[in-house]
């Protein structure tokens, strides 16, 4: 029986490493889908002779670099079942971070945000890396759901109470009951043959890694992506 139990453990860590890897490459496409952008913005401001635009755009490609080996380090925590990467940290620095890892292609996409960001929230216990890339992931979602919408906004909202952080990402779009209860399973996506099943998955695995809740609703009709980190 002992060994069948550890058989069973040591598939279900191989089955994880898979769709982490599948997770891997989604998360990849943000930081590169930057780098790309800023390589042609670059070009485009050479030409003009404008060098001061080029060092700004260069530096976000440098960000981004910086963000792959990232995601790269806290997967791989993940899979290992490491802690060290637990530290405090200020969650309106997280946000900052996440909104300039995501604004590009939020004005792309000609939609509109707001943050909803009390400036005294008090610092939390996690995996920065780990928490951006759940936040980066909801954003995402949201401006994919609402691309072809003619109403386009996206809200990120965060609060705490004496025992926890709050962090809620709403959009101009709407989903059905059925999604919202199937979309944190692993392989199921609304997005058909560009969707991969694994982000929601994944996002829902760091943060019950956390010990945190993650889970959709709807408010005033529109989709909500909220979770919460356990204040220490």
């Amino acid at each position: 029986m002992k060994n069948f139990d550890e058989l069973t453990e040591y598939l279900e860590k191989l089955a994880m490493a898979g769709l982490v890897s599948v997770s891997v490459v989604h998360e990849l496409k943000s930081p590169l889908s930057i780098i790309s952008i800023c390589n042609e913005q670059i070009l485009t401001s050479l030409e003009k002779g404008d060098n001061i635009s080029a060092i700004k755009f260069s530096k976000k490609i440098e960000k981004a670099l910086a963000e792959i080996l990232s995601i790269i380090n806290s997967t791989k925590s993940l899979l290992q079942g490491d802690s060290n990467q637990i530290v405090g940290v200020l969650v309106n620095e997280l946000i900052d971070e996440t909104i300039n890892n995501c604004k590009i292609k939020i004005e792309n996409q000609n939609i509109k945000y707001s943050l909803e960001v009390p400036d005294n929230l008090m610092a939390i216990e996690c995996n920065a890396t780990q928490i951006k890339q759940v936040l980066i992931n909801l954003i995402f979602n949201s401006i994919d759901a609402i691309s072809a919408l003619e109403e386009k906004w996206i809200k990120i909202k965060v609060y705490q109470n004496e025992v926890e952080t709050i962090f809620t990402v709403i959009d101009s779009g709407s989903i059905s009951n059925a999604d919202s209860i199937k979309m944190f399973e692993p392989m199921y996506t609304t997005k058909g043959e560009a969707g991969t099943g694994i982000g929601l998955w994944l996002c829902k695995k760091i943060i019950e890694g956390h010990s945190g809740q993650i889970k959709c609703t709807l408010i005033d009709n529109h989709t909500a992506m909220e979770f919460s980190i356990k204040l220490t």
